[in-house]
This record gives structure tokens, sequence and C-alpha cells, in this order.
């Protein structure tokens, strides 16, 4: 069976959500798909990347981004 990258992109966002690491991650991909699963560290830089937005995401979201400028009157 062949999981594409898009595929296991997904399942690891599923995993953050679920409060697994990287590591975590890894092995389960391991076990399941064998020699076709990504390399460690891309698995890492992607929990490190879903982990960051899920994070920071709601707290970006309520910086005000629609400043006015008043000029000299």
């Amino acid at each position: 069976m062949e999981v594409t990258h898009v595929e296991q992109r997904t399942y690891i966002k599923i995993a953050v959500h679920r409060g697994r690491n990287e590591m975590e991650c890894h092995s389960e991909f391991v076990e399941a798909l064998g020699h076709n699963t990504l390399p460690y560290r891309t698995v890492a830089r992607w929990v490190k990347e879903s982990f960051n937005k899920d994070v920071y995401q709601p707290m970006l979201s309520n910086v005000r981004v629609d400043r006015s400028v008043c000029g000299p009157t």
C-alpha cells in the first residue's frame, strides 16, 4: 500500500492535535509503512510546523492589522 506525502502530512496534523510528537509520528509511520515512510527529519519539521500553526495562529488572529494612519490636520 502506498501512502502519499500529502496523506502522511495530513496524518501528522491530526496526530499533533492529539498530542503526539515527532518520534511517535515517525515510529507509527515506520510500523505501518516500512521503508516507504518519510525521513525522520521531514516528519520532525512537519510536526514543528503543524505545532507552531496550531499554537500561534489563534494568538495572531487577535492582532489588529487594519490600523489607520492619521496625518497632520
